[in-house]
């Protein structure tokens, strides 16, 4: 790099030297131009130099897109200006698409000697085309490696959630940038390579490329602290961004003397399951605070016969219940939520570091429907750790979590059209019979197909076909009922998780269409080698696949959509795992969210857990070191088993 900015600093040097052109805009002439806004010092410096001219008079037009030929002629435009321009116009090229004397004629054969350009086809410039992020990103490097004349390094620099969607041609360009600062991602995780780049956004890199100080820092910072949503005022965030390029850098603090407490008060003789009562609500945290009636009642199954028993409350506005109290606890008004007691897991983590893992394995596969990957973790639940109390007395720690429901699943552009759950080990759930209205081991969760028999029809649809259909018909045909990249993803992610309690039962499954089903997680307490009642810890080879002549097994999986997966897709499982294990399911990754949530709850509140609920199982034993030690032993026996698994 030190090279790179070398040369770029001379020609800058010679560049600032150039006075503005005679009638040369300045930014105050255009009337689109927002004083303040991240890209307003490189709109200036590009207007003012000439490398990016308005659309008009008046209009700079910062959000509207870039096409392949006006980025190509604004990058020559730099390149003159800052004398790395060569004369070229007698290099003929090949592309049929492009006119004669039109404005990017000479910036082409420029940027298509140099090497800095190629066609959408050989003989296919793509005028007109709106240029994509990652061409943008390969042109730019590629000019500045003609520079250097070397390679940009790329070691060390972190790949990208999205990376493998981006192309082969622009695999290392996308590295080396983000490495240099050239060229950042949409958000820390995410550089959506096909993205659109826009006028302010292509003014940014150009102006990047202008600097010609490189011992100044590239990036200038403002910094303002906030609480991060849906943390009940736990955790406070210092926000960290760049004046000059906009890129978002954030560091989290812990702050642990501050737990939410929730109050309620009444009568709570005659609550059970389905047998709601009216109570006071009263709410303190250090980022909200309020008071309302609300509706609770017993929440689960099995977590019934625990002394420490689950909640779901609903606010309301007055004791009538006809109007909902929306409360916005970090994921939006909302007035509906669950208490859990977390009883089997004294480490109280399992379940919500377990659906915060699911939301990033789903932001790391951005084809899904925009609601799995833009709102809460995939589909899957969210909450934080809040101090319960009833008239008074205290009753433990608990999450407040989001609600089974579909609000966490949709937006008003992808509505849902329903939701189904599994809820037990029948061979309906296990794909093995049809699922039948009015057994309970199916249920309608949400429904917006009409009567519940609608939906019941599209699952099973789903189920026949994979009973009716092995080898060739279920590759070929499976995908118009599963989305099959997010069930493969859930397979790897039960396997990791040692979720033997999601296998068949616990499943959740949602549609958009009213055909095609996508997967989510739902009720992952006992997880991460716990045993479904909390009392003991599962062996390592939990959930381990075992391949025996091509033919893949697992022993405590009789689920039928199972096998038909590693019939038909288990080079796509394999690869897909591989890459998992090297970004968002990494020992490292998996550990550091255990350590944040657990890092949210005081010794001194546990401690108080044990004198509350002394039978509650393996207190001493279910914490971070013990799941480290299992995960680590696990892991290794699972990557052992999938380097087994065929390749493609």
């Amino acid at each position: 790099m030190q090279r790179l900015f070398a040369a770029i600093c001379t020609c800058c040097m010679l560049f600032c030297a150039i006075p503005l052109r005679t009638g040369a805009k300045t930014v105050s002439d255009f009337v689109d131009l927002e004083t303040g806004a991240w890209y307003e010092q490189a709109a200036a410096w590009s207007v003012e130099s000439g490398v990016i001219q308005g659309m008009d008079k008046t209009h700079f037009a910062p959000n509207d897109p870039v096409t392949r030929e006006m980025f190509a002629a604004m990058l020559y435009r730099f390149a003159q200006n800052v004398g790395t321009a060569t004369d070229e116009t007698d290099v003929k090229l090949p592309f049929t698409d492009i006119i004669e004397g039109e404005y990017y004629i000479s910036a082409l054969q420029w940027a298509y000697a140099t090497g800095i350009i190629a066609g959408v086809a050989p003989d296919q410039f793509g005028v007109g085309q709106i240029v994509t992020r990652e061409q943008v990103c390969a042109m730019a490097v590629r000019y500045c490696e003609g520079l250097i004349g070397g390679s940009l390094p790329t070691q060390g620099a972190q790949a990208y959630l999205d990376q493998r969607y981006v192309s082969s041609y622009a695999q290392n360009s996308v590295l080396a940038a983000r490495l240099a600062g050239l060229m950042t991602g949409e958000s820390e995780e995410m550089f959506h390579p096909q993205g659109v780049m826009t006028r302010a956004q292509t003014a940014q890199l150009l102006y990047f490329l202008s600097q010609n100080d490189p011992q100044e820092p590239v990036h200038s910072y403002i910094e303002q602290t906030e609480y991060v949503p849906a943390t009940g005022g736990i955790c406070r965030e210092a926000v960290k961004q760049c004046k000059v390029c906009g890129t978002v850098f954030s560091r989290v603090e812990q702050e642990n003397g501050r737990m939410p407490v929730l109050e309620l008060t009444g009568d709570f003789s005659e609550i059970d399951k389905d047998v709601e009562i009216t109570i006071q609500a009263n709410y303190d945290a250090a980022d909200l605070t309020f008071s309302s009636v609300a509706t609770v009642e017993y929440q689960g199954s099995s977590s019934l016969n625990y002394e420490k028993k689950n909640y779901n409350i609903r606010f309301y506005e007055d004791e009538t219940l006809e109007n909902k109290n929306k409360i916005d606890l970090g994921w939006g008004r909302e007035n509906k939520y669950t208490l859990k007691a977390n009883y089997i897991d004294y480490s109280q983590s399992r379940n919500i570091v377990s659906a915060k893992l699911w939301g990033d394995i789903v932001r790391s596969r951005p084809m899904q429907p925009q609601p799995l990957i833009e709102k809460i973790n995939g589909g899957a639940i969210d909450g934080f750790p809040v101090l319960l109390y009833f008239n008074g007395e205290y009753q433990g720690v608990y999450t407040f979590n989001i609600p089974k429901d579909k609000w966490s699943l949709e937006t008003d552009e992808y509505p849902v059209m329903a939701m189904m759950s599994t809820n037990d080990w029948s061979d309906a759930c296990n794909f093995r019979a049809p699922a039948v209205e009015g057994e309970g081991n199916w249920e309608v969760e949400e429904n917006e197909m009409g009567e519940d028999s609608v939906v019941f029809a599209s699952i099973n649809a789903l189920i026949d076909f994979v009973r009716n259909n092995a080898g060739q018909s279920f590759e070929s045909g499976i995908g118009t009922y599963l989305d099959v990249e997010s069930y493969i993803d859930y397979m790897i992610f039960a396997m990791v998780g040692t979720m033997r309690d999601n296998v068949a039962k616990n499943c959740m499954f949602v549609t958009y269409d009213g055909v095609k089903w996508y997967t989510t997680m739902y009720d992952m307490d006992s997880t991460w080698g716990l045993y479904w009642d909390g009392s003991r810890y599962y062996n390592t080879g939990m959930l381990v696949p075992q391949v025996n002549g091509g033919r893949i097994t697992v022993d405590e999986v009789n689920n039928l959509l199972w096998a038909r997966m590693f019939e038909s897709f288990a080079p796509e499982i394999r690869a897909r795992y591989m890459e998992l294990r090297q970004s968002v399911l990494s020992e490292e990754h998996i550990l550091q969210r255990f350590s944040d949530f657990m890092s949210m709850i005081p010794q001194d509140v546990m401690d108080a857990e044990k004198l509350l609920y002394p039978n509650e199982p393996n207190m001493d034993t279910n914490n971070l070191e013990t799941i480290s030690t299992q995960l680590s032993a696990h892991l290794r026996t699972l990557d052992f088993a999938m380097e087994r698994f065929p390749q493609a």
